[in-house]
């Protein structure tokens, strides 16, 4: 069985090295990189070619949402989920407009990353699914508490 492979962009070790512990040992997925900018996010996208990136908005350099655009303008077939401290709504519509296909609060804590992850690998499986009918295409939420959205 192919391994998902994930690379996390936080500017904080502390939170890339959790993400890491979390994800460890989770079948199916695997840690392919761990980067601290924008700019590096948008080089070592390039280089690993990763099916998922996990992506903090407040960045050094180009912020979270400047990368996303970067790298999915370059390698369309990747899928980015940010994960932030920021609960705003605006932040997750601007997550929307940047590419992004998931979004999710650092509050929400390591479960709730694990299952939302694992939705976007399921989604990843099957082309064309989207938000549902009469969701305007606007984030909708999954039940995985407060602010926790898949976005397209």
């Amino acid at each position: 069985m192919n391994k998902t492979r994930i690379l996390v962009v936080d500017d904080h070790e502390v939170v890339r090295q959790g993400v890491a512990r979390i994800l460890d040992g989770e079948d199916g997925l695997e840690i392919c990189g761990e980067v601290g900018t924008g700019e590096e996010a948008v080089r070592e996208a390039k280089r690993l070619n990763p099916d998922i990136i996990i992506m903090d908005v407040r960045l050094p350099g180009i912020d979270g949402l400047e990368a996303t655009r970067r790298i999915l303008r370059a390698q369309p077939g990747i899928s980015v989920l940010v994960f932030t401290v920021n609960e705003s709504k605006q932040m997750a519509l601007e997550a929307t407009k940047a590419g992004a296909k998931a979004y999710l609060t650092k509050t929400e804590g390591g479960l709730r990353l694990v299952d939302m992850l694992k939705s976007l690998v399921d989604r990843r499986g099957s082309p064309g699914s989207g938000p549902p009918k009469g969701s305007g295409g606007l984030p909708f939420y999954l039940g995985f508490g407060r602010l926790g959205f898949m976005l397209t």
